[in-house]
């Protein structure tokens, strides 16, 4: 000021301890390989986890959670981070779900009477498949995983599969929906030249009528949804052919 100058040495001491930015969630599956990386702001000399599942390990090193979870849960972690100027911590919540046969359909459709077939498949060799409430008409195989037969009755079934091996289980709903197999009636009317078809189907889903008189190519006709109403085509096209061969395909 007006008198003077002071002066005085101020010493400050920048707190650089880390603070872990890496998300408090996780998800990890049994049975399938799992990592999860520690982050922090600033640089660290060791990384700490308490409560780790086993088949998980830490590096304490890299900050690096990796490995292959064996049973399902949901655990709490304590994580740690810690450098020469403090520690940061944060809570972990990783959610370690069931094997799934996630590489498998959870739904399928059937016909009464007509062949059907399901293949279970799983992320290596089980010892075993199993397969409970099956429709009337359907079988399975324990060995091959795989459900077949000619369903007899029309409905909806929730049907739950699982395959085992030597220490996991997994496990998935399929619903199946046997619809009655599309009926097809077919009128040839003389005087007029022309084919009358009527498709009845209680699935509620498009329906395509084709026809061909040589095997080499498909003619489509107008398509419809049926299971609402019957679809009914006249086929008035002239032919000097002696057949002709009519196709339908649910779409």
């Amino acid at each position: 000021n007006a008198f003077g100058t002071g002066n005085q040495t101020l010493t400050l001491f920048i707190n650089l301890n880390p603070t872990i930015t890496s998300p408090t969630t996780a998800t990890a599956t049994v049975g399938q390989p799992f990592r999860y990386a520690i982050t922090t702001d600033n640089p660290t000399t060791l990384f700490a986890a308490t409560g780790l599942p086993t088949g998980l390990s830490l590096n304490p090193d890299t900050g690096v959670i990796s490995g292959t979870p064996t049973t399902a849960a949901t655990i709490t972690l304590a994580i740690s981070a810690t450098n020469t100027d403090g520690t940061g911590t944060l809570t972990l919540t990783l959610t370690v779900n069931p094997i799934q046969l996630s590489v498998n359909p959870t739904a399928a459709q059937a016909a009464v009477g007509q062949p059907f077939r399901y293949a279970i498949t799983f992320i290596s060799a089980p010892a075993r498949f199993t397969a409970t409430d099956l429709p009337a008409g359907l079988s399975f195989d324990s060995i091959t995983g795989v459900v077949s037969g000619t369903p007899t009755t029309p409905g909806i079934t929730t049907i739950t599969l699982s395959a085992t091996d030597a220490t996991r289980t997994g496990t998935q709903k399929l619903t199946l929906t046997i619809n009655y197999a599309p009926m097809i009636m077919i009128n040839y009317d003389v005087t007029r030249n022309v084919f009358e078809l009527m498709i009845q189907d209680e699935a509620t889903q498009e329906h395509m009528i084709e026809y061909t008189d040589d095997f080499q190519s498909w003619t489509a006709l107008p398509t419809k949804v049926v299971g609402i109403a019957d679809l009914t085509q006249i086929d008035p096209q002239a032919t000097n052919k002696t057949h002709r061969f009519y196709r339908v395909i649910k779409q």
